[in-house]
């Protein structure tokens, strides 16, 4: 979050980037910490794992999202 401050008013070594400048710091603070979430994932260090994805059928994908696709 201090990103997006120092874009919008121009701290520092950044430029005064007004309303952009908060957004883009806001976005590029989030996809930070979306890249050390997705890594401490991939890592092991989060308490989850991934592992292959069973394949979903017709059947089940109707039954779990409701949208008749399932066969009566």
């Amino acid at each position: 979050m201090p990103l997006s401050g120092a874009l919008g008013l121009g701290c520092g070594p950044f430029p005064r980037l007004g309303m952009a400048g908060l957004a883009g710091g806001l976005i590029g603070a989030f996809a930070i910490g979306a890249i050390i979430a997705v890594g401490r994932v991939l890592l092991g260090r989060a308490g989850l794992s991934l592992r292959r994805a069973a394949r979903l059928s017709r059947a089940m994908a109707g039954a779990s999202c409701g949208s008749g696709w399932s066969r009566r």
